[in-house]
């Protein structure tokens, strides 16, 4: 009995845990237009996760401005919140942004970081009140639509960024 509950345990972290694929799932505002609430997507991991997988996996230097990824919430440590958010600039680039008092700042990354927002400026939380995050952050990369049927398809490209302040706190955004 014992041998048949390892082998069962073990197919069952390897069908839920070791694949190359995850599927994400939007809540909120934050990238509308773009991805609407309640849209179901399927991302290709990262290879910051440990998988027998690791040749299907999306490497991280292939992270590139554009992209929408799954990324660990940097302000929720525990329990784990992912976001997904669209990477803006990645690592020593240097990246405008309006804070919180309408200033206009150039922040330069370091390396191996991104500068990640929504495509709905006026509802997301994303860097430009958290700052940039690493690039380890980052589970997986957002490659399809696959729900609701009408966005089935490949993740479609940014709209043209807006320059505009986070939202107060009391906004709620994802």
């Amino acid at each position: 009995l014992t041998g048949k509950v390892i082998l069962v345990g073990t197919l069952v972290h390897f069908g839920l845990e070791e694949q190359p694929y995850i599927l994400s799932y939007t809540n909120g505002p934050s990238m509308q237009p773009t991805l609407p609430h309640g849209c179901i997507c399927l991302a290709r991991k990262t290879d910051n996760n440990s998988s027998l997988f690791r040749l299907l996996q999306v490497p991280l230097d292939d992270i590139d401005p554009g992209d929408v990824v799954i990324v660990r919430d940097p302000q929720t440590p525990w329990p784990p919140r992912f976001l997904v958010k669209r990477v803006i600039a990645k690592g020593e680039a240097a990246i405008p942004y309006v804070s919180k008092n309408n200033e206009v700042h150039v922040r330069k990354l370091a390396n191996h970081r991104l500068w990640l927002e929504g495509d709905n400026p006026l509802r997301s939380v994303d860097s430009r009140l958290f700052g940039c995050v690493s690039v380890n952050m980052v589970r997986g990369r957002l490659e399809r639509v696959i729900w609701p049927l009408a966005h089935f398809g490949p993740i479609p490209p940014p709209p043209p960024r807006q320059m505009l302040p986070p939202p107060s706190p009391r906004v709620s955004a994802a």
